[in-house]
């Protein structure tokens, strides 16, 4: 069951909500914001952590890569901007 974890992106604006809630006895995991690849990895397994299930994280890092390397080329040398 997912009862008392919060999850919360950093912030400087959430310092007071995370305060509050963790005074009130809720565990609070605040994650980076992911701005590559890597950084979600990261976040998943610090999350997968967070709730006993390393191994359910790990299939799911492990998902994204196989997704990513079949994906490997589809823009043919061509660049986006996001």
């Amino acid at each position: 069951m997912l009862a008392g974890l919060v999850l919360i992106f950093a912030g400087l604006y959430w310092a007071r909500l995370v305060q509050a809630l963790e005074r009130r006895g809720v565990r609070v995991l605040t994650l980076e914001d992911a701005s590559d690849f890597q950084g979600v990895r990261r976040n998943l397994r610090r999350v997968g952590d967070a709730l006993g299930q390393r191994p359910a994280a790990e299939a799911i890092v492990a998902d994204m890569d196989r997704r990513l390397a079949r994906s490997a080329g589809a823009w043919k040398g061509r660049r986006a901007i996001y």
